[in-house]
């Protein structure tokens, strides 16, 4: 789960279940923490860990990002998306990765210290194909990821080194990424990193067209040799709908549903949401909860789409994945859990009135908000672009899930 809560005491903690936290846009980013040569400002990153710890989410991701100004190599460049030369390389770091990378690694340290072992996983830079994001060299990159391995590691053996995210689209991750697996980034990371974002702009994201990109990735991976490590996208969601005007709370649920169904079954072993509570000055960009703008601390509004996303967490963690979800018209992803239960979710986004008819096993079905009914007497079912579960017996109700969807 990714949220962006700004000052965090003033609203409350995700109503959802998730285990696992990517720290990015929460005023935490290298430029946030260190405002001067040797100065640092933890509060926010205290502020982040100490809440998490509270809400008992202690599986952190720290994505670097944003060179300080006052380390940039083009501390006047205007077309970074966070402040002037913060997406240009430090001025102590040579296009072909030479330098001293002095004040890389001094931050590197700083948080890595400060953080304490409460950070696990390292993300090396935010979205590092975008010129917004990184106007480097892919040698400076490869030179920041090593240092940072090496001081990561030296402090904390049990941490993670995660790859720079890409975001780069459906066919466009792959490629990226395998520019920087042939640059030898690969013996650097633990762990690869994409951005699965599928939405186009004027146009309504399809969740199906993330199993694609993440084959394309994977087929890259075995290329480079890297097919074992585990690959996680760590942020996405139906993206900006100031671009797409994917606005319908009910379709958003339906994409949701479908997308992370399909995440799970392609392999990619962990999906970050990005995010909890975007607003509308941001495109609501994932958006599952709003808050009370009478009151903010309030409980708020948990959207169609974030009792979809509860709902999701609750048909998948402690299940298991029989074979990958196939489509034949109708998509079916098969999986089963102890005690015999078993559950296909299925769904058919052809546009068409498609009637079902289910197989003998099964006795329920429930729907994306979590509504569980007896299957009818003419055992079939209409479907739409909303998975439905039918199930051998009821799910299990009131369980307490914490997982890492």
């Amino acid at each position: 789960m990714q949220m962006t809560i700004g000052i965090i005491t003033l609203q409350p903690w995700p109503a959802d279940p998730f285990g696992a936290m990517r720290m990015w846009d929460t005023n935490t980013t290298w430029a946030d923490i260190n405002v001067a040569e040797g100065v640092y400002n933890w509060t926010d990153f205290d502020l982040w860990l100490s809440a998490a710890e509270a809400n008992g989410v202690t599986d952190l991701l720290y994505t670097f990002g944003s060179t300080p100004t006052w380390a940039s190599s083009q501390p006047n460049d205007p077309n970074c998306r966070t402040g002037p030369g913060q997406c240009d390389p430090p001025d102590d770091l040579n296009a072909d990765g030479s330098g001293s990378n002095q004040h890389w690694k001094d931050y590197v340290t700083a948080v890595v210290l400060h953080a304490g072992g409460r950070v696990k996983y390292w993300e090396i830079w935010n979205e590092a194909n975008l010129r917004i994001r990184w106007n480097g060299t892919m040698a400076q990159l490869l030179r920041m990821a090593f240092d940072a391995r090496t001081i990561v590691l030296g402090i904390d053996p049990t941490a993670r080194m995660v790859t720079p995210s890409v975001s780069n689209g459906i066919s466009g991750n792959a490629q990226w990424i395998g520019q920087y697996l042939s640059f030898g980034g690969g013996a650097y990371a633990d762990v690869i990193s994409f951005h699965g974002y599928v939405q186009h702009s004027g146009a309504a994201p399809v969740a199906e067209a993330v199993a694609t990109m993440i084959a394309d990735i994977q087929a890259t991976m075995k290329q480079y040799g890297v097919s074992a490590k585990p690959l996680w996208d760590t942020e996405a969601s139906w993206g900006d709908t100031r671009q797409t005007g994917f606005t319908n709370l009910d379709q958003q649920a339906s994409f949701l549903a479908r997308y992370v169904i399909l995440h799970w079954s392609s392999q990619a072993q962990r999906f970050y949401w990005f995010q909890w509570n975007s607003s509308e000055t941001q495109g609501d960009d994932g958006t599952l909860w709003i808050p009370d703008p009478q009151n903010p601390s309030a409980p708020g509004t948990l959207l169609e789409p974030g009792i979809t996303y509860g709902e999701m967490y609750r048909w998948l963690m402690g299940a298991t994945l029989t074979a990958p979800c196939t489509a034949a018209g109708t998509w079916t992803c098969q999986f089963t859990r102890p005690a015999g239960y078993s559950a296909w979710a299925i769904w058919n986004c052809s546009g068409n009135t498609v009637t079902y008819a289910v197989p003998s096993q099964f006795n329920y079905y429930r729907d994306k908000v979590g509504d569980e009914l007896p299957i009818p007497g003419s055992r079939t079912l209409t479907l739409g672009c909303s998975p439905l579960l039918i199930e051998t017996t009821p799910l299990p109700e009131g369980a307490v899930y914490r997982g890492r969807l």
